[in-house]
């Protein structure tokens, strides 16, 4: 399926050319390649150009056993030619590299950078660049930001060169489309590594023949400026010490990638310090979900410690939520405890409280009361501490007490008074 057209030059990838021989039109493809023995791959369709859609696998969902899956990783297609246009690097190989594999002559060795992978193509029926991210055509998405990837790419000087990363007007006279692989590294977008500044690297760079075959490089030292200025750095010496790298560089520093440009397999070695403060970050894009997953966990200081600039916003949310819990208690007491003219009814009580008073005295029912116990504060502490994080954050985003419900929310969640 591949096979290496020059000494660490470029690799041509029949793998997508074969497919389309085999099911020659997009509605056959598609149904093969998300079937079961296709690979029960994901087919991600858009607004914006119906004609493109982002076909890749899912972790949880395709077979990865299939050969083709692992070429699969985000490739944008055209379901009008049922071509490929775009070709993210394939899938990184599992466990560690063999010192064959590390001193292979096609292997070169590169800094693991942090950041999010975007693809840009451009064809020579619409030379106007286009971006993706791996899910989203147009890299209309965001996640820790609150500025989409779209946006967060302008910011770079490198976006700007994008013309000369890829240079439609003379590849695209020959080639239906022509593509670049790309991480975009944004201060606003931080993952673990501080970013000083908005940058772009280029990873690779391919090319799409009008039968489907993909000429990919991976090798920068035979790019053309300035794609070869924005490469990732590579290490001329492949004896690299990764242990020396991560006394170095500290928990900041994610790893290496050993790659062959040749066969285009690669293997990733990443550094546990980074990992343990990756893991501590999460995958959450939501900064209070976050804040209450480290909450409950009992890891909000040693997270500020690598993210210090969250201090003082979750001090805010500290306060919050004992405001909350306070406000909480004191709702339960005033339905069910008070005895006197303050007493009051559980229909003017705001959400999200009245639900949680409710499941309050649920405990008190079956648990306090046949040990004669009664509701008391620590009890409320307890209750709000080991809830959903989801049930948490709604005490978050509401003002103290609760908000003010509308009718047809107090008809629906009345209930009947033990």
């Amino acid at each position: 399926m591949l096979h290496k057209t020059g000494r660490n030059k470029m690799t041509t990838v029949n793998i997508f050319r074969d497919l389309r021989n085999k099911y020659n039109s997009w509605g056959a493809l598609k149904e093969y390649l998300t079937s079961d023995d296709g690979g029960k791959l994901l087919v991600v369709e858009n607004d914006i150009d119906p004609r493109f859609c982002i076909m890749r696998y899912d972790k949880t969902a395709s077979n990865c056993a299939v050969p083709h899956v692992g070429a699969f990783r985000s490739v944008v297609w055209d379901t009008l030619l049922n071509l490929p246009v775009s070709v993210a690097p394939f899938k990184a190989l599992e466990g560690v590299p063999t010192l064959e594999q590390v001193h292979d002559n096609s292997s070169i060795i590169q800094e693991f950078v942090e950041g999010t992978m975007l693809q840009a193509f451009a064809g020579h029926e619409s030379p106007e660049i286009r971006l993706t991210t791996r899910t989203k055509f147009g890299a209309h998405t965001r996640f820790y930001s609150k500025r989409n990837f779209s946006e967060l790419i302008k910011d770079t000087p490198q976006y700007g060169e994008l013309n000369r990363i890829l240079p439609v007007a003379s590849l695209c006279k020959e080639r239906p489309y022509i593509f670049t692989s790309l991480v975009l590294q944004h201060p606003e977008h931080r993952v673990v590594s501080l970013v000083p500044w908005p940058k772009l690297y280029v990873v690779s760079l391919g090319v799409v023949s009008d039968d489907g075959t993909i000429i990919i490089s991976e090798d920068p030292y035979t790019w053309p400026e300035p794609a070869r200025s924005y490469a990732i750095p590579t290490y001329v010496n492949k004896n690299t010490d990764i242990n020396a790298l991560m006394t170095q560089y500290g928990w900041m520093w994610q790893g290496l990638v050993i790659k062959n440009v040749a066969s285009l397999q690669r293997f990733r070695v990443i550094s546990p310090l980074y990992s343990s403060v990756k893991e501590l970050r999460g995958n959450e894009s939501d900064d209070m979900l976050r804040f209450l997953r480290l909450r409950k966990a009992g890891q909000i200081q040693t997270y500020i410690y690598y993210y210090p600039h969250v201090k003082d916003i979750y001090e805010s949310y500290e306060l919050k939520m004992r405001e909350q819990t306070q406000s909480l208690f004191e709702e339960y007491c005033a339905i069910y405890k008070n005895k006197s003219a303050t007493k009051k009814n559980l229909k003017d009580v705001g959400w999200p409280h009245r639900k949680n008073v409710r499941a309050i005295h649920d405990i008190y029912r079956n648990q306090l009361k046949p040990a004669q116990e009664s509701v008391k504060k620590e009890v409320v502490v307890h209750y709000m501490n080991n809830i959903d994080i989801v049930k948490q954050r709604a005490f978050l985003v509401t003002p103290v007490g609760g908000k003010i419900t509308t009718e047809e929310d107090v008809v629906l969640d009345t209930v009947k008074s033990a």
